[in-house]
């Protein structure tokens, strides 16, 4: 009876294993979608539906790659900048290609250069490209500090 039982645990052991190894070759074998720009296409689909994704993957998955979180919070377009300056732009660029950032940011390298404070103002930066990331009140008080006017004394905006 002995003999039986421990020979029924060992059929039953080895047929788990050999479903389990079958069940990773199986998902080990990308599908067909993951062609070789699947790193740059893959968000839409995973925006679109990601059950797709779940399928194979678990949410630990995203974080081997996406340092922020995804989908990002309402709050992320306030706050990105101070997290892109912490991993200097390689979290944003697992995801997302430079010419992504310029459609807001308009070609302005991030961080601003060291003689960015001296340069912008003949640089044709214009409010409304500056207001893209900051709010008036910066502008007020950096130009306030540095007596910053313009031929006819009045404070820039």
């Amino acid at each position: 009876m002995r003999v039986r039982a421990l020979l029924i645990l060992g059929v039953v052991t080895v047929g788990g294993l050999l479903a389990v190894t079958a069940w990773y070759a199986v998902a080990e074998e990308p599908p067909q979608t993951h062609t070789s720009q699947w790193q740059w296409l893959h968000g839409r689909e995973a925006v679109r539906d990601l059950t797709t994704c779940n399928a194979c993957h678990d949410w630990h998955s995203c974080q081997t790659c996406h340092l922020a979180e995804w989908p990002h919070d309402e709050n992320w377009q306030a706050i990105h900048g101070d997290e892109a300056l912490r991993l200097e732009g390689r979290g944003c660029y697992l995801c997302h290609r430079e010419s992504y950032c310029n459609p807001c940011h308009g070609g302005v390298r991030m961080p601003h250069p060291d003689d960015f404070m001296n340069a912008h103002p003949d640089s044709g930066y214009t409010e409304q490209s500056c207001q893209v990331c900051h709010v008036q009140r910066e502008c007020d008080v950096c130009h306030q500090e540095h007596d910053a006017h313009t031929a006819g004394g009045v404070n820039r905006p």
